[in-house]
């Protein structure tokens, strides 16, 4: 009967889960024994079916058999038919109805003879319907058993069973009907069904013919139907008439779409046309699951006429994509067949036969348990799990479980058991699929396709970041195509070609310009070729800047030309051309130039490449290399030009070092000279960097220069560029470690996390960054092909072909030689490349600090110290900037304990363009660090890829390999001690010799003398250096009572960049004498600008004088001193050189890994040139007047104490000192208006604060423009909605208290905002407190960091946002860390730890390698809580807002932008004070960029940072924040009073402590947080009545609300330009409205399994 919709109930959403069996003959011996096994199975798999509410009316159940020959002849003999021989009949039970059974009987003898077959025999099957359920009754049908014979007893056996199964199909399409009952359960010449609407126990009861002795088989497949979402019905009941299934297919729309779609395509050799579109559909109306399923195994297996076992791994394939185990030949097969058929996919075991074959098969995933025994007698047993028949163990000779994929089988006619393995061997051979698919270009396709995942798109989802492929060029392709269109090309070799990126409209201008370059270098063009490209394929975005691409075909004017000097003059015309062509007015770009290899590449995504090009499709198109690449921009805008491969590689990652990299190639230049090229043709070249480069584009700049100009092999230039970690190797040859010591004497490393893959034509391989922080797999096959790809899974290799197969190491270089046909492991090549040349006798040529001191005159430093005044009364301190502060909380701990101090809560002091305390000019830099696009160091776990050892001095000459590289004096790290710095001033070895330059000036030349003595400074040192110094010390030590000393770092940034202007800088070492650096940021920002050493003199000196004055404790030598110093400064440089991800001091030299922030742009270009410094600021007259100032208080005579006892609390607050956001009168007031619920004292809060905030903010530095007229404040929106969309910061359970910590969560949960759990996860009472959700302490955000603390499934669960820490604001780069005593045992319990143990986490996700990682972080995420938002955090730093355009499409729903001014628990002074930005600059720029990017409504942004007032929260909202986080502010109001111990577990109220007596005095209460959040929110909405504004959401990024201020309260910040910041576009709309595409959450396991059980609580709870 068919079933139909009934109310909400509807047959489509049928799905079955049951019990099966099968027992088989394996020799096709049929026995009743056979028959009685099955029956056994199924009785004992009753638990597996299901009643109806009779409970005698089972869900269904049945048995398939084949044809009980001798049975039914015996049977209907009696009755006197005579029955054909077996084969030459068919047979089957029919459902119909006792009414009307004759109409259709008739209508089927009608069909029959219409198909040249007839009935021969109809018979009623005998039952016992007293035996089932009233349900069942109440629809049982008559039960008719029909014969069938061929009307021509010579109709041939195929073309018999050809017309059995159109009848099979017309009747069940024409006969049924809503007033015809009409099912045959199978109608076959081998198999008969028994089945209906039973349970296990009723099927042999039910049909008397099962239990006939005679009845005999070989085969039989037992069933058991647990109906879900339907109703049981008789129909439905399996077996069905070639499988039963116990499972789900979960695609079966899809599958049933396109098998309908399919119809109008499909021609078969055995049917004709008419006769297919008869069985059409392919699946019936109606069908469950399982039914559907049948319908299209029947369809393959005769009109597809695929055996049954193929048909079946056709529909149920293995997870074949990503399964480097598989053999090719397999992977080939099933790649062919997905091109023809989607898989069945669900959590399935179907047993199927076709009388021959007898088996199951277990879908992907192998979700359905089956288990199976092989008897000695030669049956096969399989059941839905143990026990369900009775087996002797001593006869099982094989027995298992039926793993994911794969097939067991039985051929009954061989007598054969087969393996899953043979079968599908065989199976797979059976076509030629490895060729139809093998081909290196479709190969690289697929790989492309397959790392979709690892590119992104824009905002309309179709432009994508990036894509392209590198190729050898197909000559025979080329050749074809031009020869149609009446040109031939040279041999291959003889002609370059490439493509170029020109306009549509002035291509013309281009190539003539291109042709004119060509002619100019003997060479001209003889072919201009428009690429066919489909523009229709490709996004909007990239549409709108799509390039006419045309190809350029060149050769030499003279053909006698040889091959050397063709391939040099090409290099020349490419470089030429992209410095000359290009300009605003001509958009000109090309590609590649070669004789080799040529590049097809645009703004697209992975899977367009090959549709967009049609170059790319046709079968003419070969090449034996293939180089792809997917881009993930972050750093960049997507563009065309920026696609990669480029011209000779492609590249994975990130080059942090590439200011210094790109400073010194562009110094380099003056010096270079080549055997190839003449002086004049190497000018021509320059920059080798072309401009406007990304980190890529300017590697592959270098290599090409390097391989074509230096004449170094690809493989060299490659390892030259990125050198492995060989300074902290001690298993490294020798011969190794001498060529990478001579070869970073002319060349530094470009660090950064990058696997590069590149060619030449020749050579074809990838090496990985000393780091390894880029994963990249490699197979090497029999058939002599290289593989490799960012992960596994992209590329279809037979296990059995791999001869070699890995990861890539760090350092490591994968390479081929095609032109000798060899895999060239890593250790042969370079040790080729190492005894290429005597490297080991080069580097006898190398200077080194020893022999410096070895030939210097004695220096008495007792004596010397003896000179000098005790420290109190040092005039040099107070002139370099000294206090008591910096004595105390810098300078002696660091000698003291060996490291860096140590702070906590946070920086709110003012910036240094606001200070009012002369800062030192390192004081306006700040440290850049990585987030999202390339991952920190961990500094201490990876030392061994760190080093702090620098050759210095000049460099030779980087073309001409050769001993004169070697003369360079090496430090092993960058600090001198006093002994050292006097020995390199009187340096006298062979023709080395120093100059000095003085860093001071005449105190009478005032202010106005500043400039005129950097142009001195810089000429000074241009004349040493042409005059042959070696060495150029900059120094202060003649700064006094007269002279006023130059800020070092401006000195040196002068020198630098004027030695670099004219072509000396890598002729001279630079080292700065000073006695102003004496913290790690000021070493670290001196390196960062050029210097190669230090001295510090002062500090020394300084610790030695107090060791004499007995004021040093422990008393320690000067050799200690220094030593302490070191150890404690390395540790401190390499931990911010790792923030950026470099691990090489010679390659930040130079860097310029720094942000100026607040220093005017004549300063930066002048001396910091290339340095961001977005707002200006300070000029050259502000840092001359601070210099004087810091002067004039060291040495103007007047009255009082000139002593060193000052202390201005930069670091912590001190009346009459430099402002702090968080002063005593700020925080008494916060504390008395929360815990009163004041208005007035909330009022005189706002009043100290936006006071102070004009002291120490940029947002101080702003204006509201208030509306015309006012609006009544009743019109704007209410408190209590604005509140929601606070969030308290993430302060985890460890760092504060307990109570401070469930407060927290207990405030927000009331007033419906969020609080966030930090990193140290949450106990599991606090987590599952949902019953009254205002009064619940679990916190709503759950963090997630690299030390995963605390993060478990749970944990997930239960967040409302799911927040990813990238960076934290008062330490970006840098882990978290819990010190010991703060572990306790509840908190260990929590973190999942051990109680006492510190916690330190690596830098915020060290796992997070790439944009790509941190996708897929997300993605995984979302899935584990599918209604969570992910959010991700990061720390305001220039470039920010790209970043985050790429975490927007990595598809996270939140950003959060935290300023640098955040608080912690613990961290570095440096960290804290030092790096990160202020969130102004951050959220103005993320707002600003996703606008830009059109993704600005995929996104809520929430910003973070010392906020405080209504104010800074509207300024918030107007620079483009939804959201707001507050940390300090909450934490005061619980009675926080900034005492900084938090650290030390200290907390006198019991805020930050662990400490259980200090715990008790904590007294604060959700309520403080509440009234401070109401009144905040109430002061928000005067603000907005003033502003004219109703809804909060309409302030989002009305930055056109906001002025300068005209009154600034410090003149400095009269100097800021703060345009850019609040630059508005009011045509954006910023509300996250954008529908994300959807997460796909159905194609994982889990998210099926959770599917599942939902249907089935659903099916339960309707039932009960």
């Amino acid at each position: 009967m068919e079933m139909k919709k009934i109310g909400l109930y509807d047959p489509a959403w049928d799905k079955d889960s049951c019990g099966v069996g099968l027992v088989a003959s394996i020799d096709g011996i049929k026995s009743h024994k056979v028959l009685r096994d099955a029956e056994t199975m199924l009785v004992r798999m009753e638990h597996r079916g299901a009643c109806g509410s009779d409970y005698d009316s089972g869900d269904g159940a049945g048995v398939l058999t084949a044809i009980p020959h001798e049975f039914y002849q015996t049977l209907l003999a009696e009755e006197g038919h005579k029955l054909p021989e077996p084969g030459r009949y068919a047979t089957g039970l029919m459902f119909l109805d006792h009414q009307t059974y004759r109409t259709a009987e008739s209508k089927f003898e009608e069909l029959a003879s219409q198909l040249k077959m007839q009935v021969i025999i109809w018979r009623t099957i005998p039952v016992h319907s007293e035996t089932i359920g009233r349900v069942a009754r109440s629809k049982e049908p008559l039960i008719r058993q029909v014969f069938v014979v061929p009307s021509d007893p010579q109709m041939s056996q195929d073309e018999f069973e050809k017309l059995l199964y159109l009848l099979r199909k017309r009747g069940s399409h024409s006969i049924a009907s809503e007033d015809l009952r009409y099912y045959i359960c199978s109608l076959s010449t081998k198999l008969v069904v028994y089945k209906g609407q039973l349970n296990t126990s009723q099927v042999w009861v039910y049909f008397e013919d099962l239990k006939n002795p005679l009845y005999e088989t070989h085969i039989a497949i037992v069933h058991s139907r647990f109906s879900t979402n339907t109703f049981p019905s008789w129909e439905r009941a399996q077996p069905l008439r070639m499988l039963a299934h116990n499972g789900e297919i979960n695609t079966l729309r899809g599958n049933v779409n396109l098998m309908r779609a399919r119809e109008g395509l499909m021609r078969s050799s055995l049917y004709s046309t008419d006769e297919l579109i008869s069985m059409y559909p392919v699946v019936e109306s109606n069908m469950s699951d399982s039914g559907s399923f049948d319908n299209v195994v029947e369809f393959l297996t005769i009109a597809g006429q695929r055996s049954l076992p193929e048909a079946m791994i056709t529909l149920v394939p293995e997870a074949w994509q990503n399964d480097p185990s598989m053999s090719a030949a397999k992977v080939s097969y099933y790649k062919w067949s997905a091109f023809s058929m989607e898989p069945w996919d669900g959590p399935a075991v179907l047993t199927f036969t076709d009388g021959r074959y007898v088996g199951a098969i277990l879908d992907r995933n192998g979700l359905r348990p089956s288990r199976f025994y092989l008897t000695k007698s030669n049956h096969l047993y399989m059941a839905s799990e143990v026990g369900v028949a009775d087996i002797d163990p001593a006869e099982i000779i094989l027995k298992g479980r039926l793993k994911p994929g794969r097939m067991l089988l039985v051929d009954t006619v061989k007598g054969q058991y087969v393996p899953d393995d043979v079968i599908k061997n065989e199976i797979v051979h059976l076509r030629p699929t490895d060729e139809w698919l093998k081909e290196v270009l479709r190969d690289a396709e697929t790989m492309l396709v397959r790392m979709e995942h690892r590119g992104a798109c824009g905002s309309d989802y179709d432009s994508g970041d990036g894509a392209g492929v590198l190729t050898a060029i197909p000559h025979e392709f080329y050749q074809t195509l031009l020869a149609e269109e009446g040109h031939k090309l040279p041999e291959p070799g003889r002609y370059a070609t490439g493509l170029m990126f020109l306009d549509h409209q002035t291509y013309r201008t281009a190539e003539s310009k291109f042709e004119e370059l060509a002619s100019q270098l003997k060479m001209q063009v003889i072919i201009w070729r428009t690429i066919p490209v489909h523009s229709e394929t490709i996004g909007r975005v990239a549409r709108s800047k799509e390039p006419l691409i045309r190809q350029v075909f060149v050769v030499p004017s003279d053909p006698q030309m040889s091959q050397d000097e063709f391939e040099k003059l090409l290099y020349l015309l490419r470089k030429r051309g992209s410095h000359s062509i290009a300009s605003e007015d001509l958009r000109y770009y090309i590609c590649s130039l070669s004789t080799k290899l040529v590049v097809y590449k645009g703004q697209l995504n992975t899977s367009q490449v090959w549709v967009y090009f049609e170059d790319l499709k046709n079968p003419l198109y070969e090449t034996h290399i293939a180089i792809v690449h997917s881009r993930f921009s972050t750093n960049t805008f997507p563009s065309w030009e920026r696609a990669q491969p480029l011209r000779m590689l492609a590249h994975n990652g990130e080059i942090n070092t590439l200011r210094g990299n790109v400073n010194l190639m562009r110094a380099r230049e003056g010096l270079m000279r080549s055997s190839l090229y003449s002086t004049d043709e190497l000018i021509s070249m320059y920059p080798v960097v072309e401009s406007n480069m990304s980190d890529s584009g300017s590697f592959d700049n270098v290599v090409e220069f390097l391989t074509i100009a230096g004449q170094r092999s690809l493989p060299e230039a490659m390892i030259t560029l990125v050198p492995e970690a060989w300074q902290n190797d001690p298993s490294m040859s020798a011969a190794k470690v001498s060529y990478y010591k001579w070869s970073a004497f002319s060349m530094e490393p470009w660090d950064g996390p990058a696997v590069l893959t590149f060619t030449d034509g020749r050579y074809v391989g990838a090496i990985l960054d000393r780091n390894g922080l880029r994963p990249s797999r490699f197979y090497l096959t029999k058939s002599n092909h290289l593989y490799m790809a960012s992960e596994v899974g992209v590329a279809d290799i037979d296990p059995a072909e791999i001869i070699l197969k890995g990861r890539l190491k760090p350092g490591r270089m994968l390479l081929v030689d095609t032109v000798k046909g060899q895999y060239v492991p890593d250790d042969v090549i370079k040790n080729e490349i190492v005894h290429l040349r005597p490297t080991d006798e080069w580097l006898k040529e190398v200077i080194t600090i020893e022999q410096v001191l070895a030939g210097a005159p004695s220096f008495d430093i007792a004596a010397h110290l003896a000179k000098l005044e005790i420290v109190e009364d040092d005039k040099r301190l107070p002139m370099f900037g000294y206090n008591v502060e910096t004595l105390n909380m810098l300078v002696l701990p660091m000698v003291k304990e060996r490291k860096e101090a140590m702070g906590s809560m946070g920086n709110d002091a003012p910036l240094a363009c606001l200070s009012s305390y002369n800062p030192l000019l390192f004081e306006y830099f700040k440290q850049l660090f990585a987030q999202v696009t390339n991952p920190p160091i961990d500094p201490f776990r990876e030392k061994i890829v760190m080093s702090l050892a620098s050759p210095v001095g000049p460099e030779g000459n980087l073309l001409q390999p050769g001993p004169q590289q070697c003369r360079r004096l090496m430090l092993e790290q960058p600090l001198l001690s006093l002994l050292e710095m006097e020995a390199l001033k009187s340096i006298n070895l062979g023709d080395w010799k120093s100059a000095i330059v003085d860093m001071s000036y005449p105190a009478t030349k005032d202010v106005a003398g500043l400039v005129s003595e950097l142009d001195r400074m810089c000429q000074e040192a241009e004349a040493a250096a042409r005059n042959g110094a070696k060495i150029i010390i900059l120094s202060d030590r003649d700064a006094g009572k007269t002279r006023v000393p130059v800020s070092s770092l401006m000195a040196l940034g002068a020198v630098h960049h004027h030695l670099i202007r004219c072509f000396m800088r890598t002729q001279v070492a630079l080292i700065v004498e000073t006695g102003e650096a004496r913290e790690v940021h000021h070493f670290c920002c001196l390196l960062g600008y050029g210097a190669d050493a230090i001295c510090p003199y002062l500090v020394m000196e300084i610790l030695g004088k107090l060791r004499e004055q007995g004021l040093l404790d422990p008393p320690l030598t000067d050799g200690q001193i220094f030593d302490n110093m070191i150890s404690a400064c390395s540790r401190g440089i390499a931990k911010v050189m790792a923030k950026m991800g470099i691990s090489t001091l010679q390659s930040y030299k130079g860097a310029q890994i720094f942000e100026a922030v607040g220093l005017g742009v004549d300063v930066v270009e002048r001396c910091f040139d290339g340095t961001p410094s977005r707002i200006g600021g300070a000029n050259f007259a502000i840092l001359a007047e601070e210099a004087l100032q810091r002067h004039w208080q060291a040495f103007a005579d007047r009255e009082g104490d000139n002593r060193l006892v000052s202390n201005p609390g930069f670091y912590q607050w001190r009346d009459g000192g430099e402002k702090h956001i968080n002063d005593p009168i700020n925080i008494a007031n916060l504390q008395e208006a929360a815990r009163s619920k004041s208005e007035h004292a909330y009022a005189k809060f706002v009043e100290s604060a936006e006071n102070i905030s004009q002291h120490c903010t940029l947002r101080g530095q702003l204006e509201l423009r208030w509306a015309a007229q006012a609006i009544d404040i009743a019109e704007v929106e209410s408190a209590a909605s604005i509140v929601k969309r606070f969030a308290t910061g993430a302060m985890s359970l460890g760092s504060i208290s307990r109570e401070t910590h469930e407060t927290l969560a207990r405030a927000m949960n009331r007033i419906g905002a969020k609080s966030n759990s930090g990193e140290g996860g949450e106990e599991l009472r606090r987590l599952l407190d949902d019953e009254v959700p205002t009064e619940s302490i679990r916190s709503a955000i759950k963090q997630v960091a690299s030390g995963r603390f605390g993060v478990t499934s749970v944990y997930l669960s239960r967040a409302e946002d799911i927040q990813i820490k990238m960076a934290q604001g008062a330490k970006p780069g840098e882990g978290g860390e819990l010190p010991g005593y703060k572990v306790t045992e509840e908190i260990a319990r929590c973190r999942n730890s051990v109680p006492g143990v510190g916690l330190i986490s690596p830098p915020p996700h060290h796992d997070i390698y790439s944009i790509e990682d941190l996708a897929q972080l997300i993605y995984d995420l979302k899935s584990a809580n599918p209604r969570a938002r992910v959010s991700v955090k990061l720390v305001s730093e220039v470039g920010v807002g790209v970043v985050a355009a790429g975490v927007a499409k990595c598809r996270a729903g939140h950003i959060v932008i935290s300023g640098h001014d955040g608080g912690t628990g613990a961290a570095s002074w440096t960290g804290i004070k030092h790096a990160g930005l202020p969130w102004e600059l951050g959220i103005a720029e993320t707002h600003q960029t996703l606008i830009v990017n059109s993704l600005r409504d995929r996104v809520v942004l929430q910003v973070d940072g010392q906020l405080r007032t209504g104010r800074d929260v509207v300024i918030g909202a107007l620079l483009g924040a939804d959201e707001f986080g507050f940390s300090t502010a909450p934490l005061i109001t619980l009675g926080c009073i900034m005492m900084r111990k938090c650290h030390l577990n200290t907390c006198p109220v019991g805020v930050a402590t662990q400490d259980p007596e200090l715990r008790k005095k904590f007294e604060g209460k959700p309520e403080h947080i509440i009234n401070y959040f109401f009144l905040l929110a109430e002061e928000i909405r005067s603000i907005m009545a003033r502003l004219g504004i109703r809804r909060f959401q309409d302030l989002v990024g009305r930055a056109d609300l906001l002025a300068p201020s005209s009154k600034p309260v410090n003149p400095k910040a009269a100097l800021l330009d703060l345009t850019a910041m609040i630059l508005s576009d009011p045509n954006a709309d910023p509300r996250p409205t954008k529908e994300q595409p959807p997460f796909p959450y159905g194609e994982r396991l889990e998210s099926k399994v959770i599917e599942l059980g939902r249907r089935r609580r659903r099916a339960t709870s309707s039932s009960g």
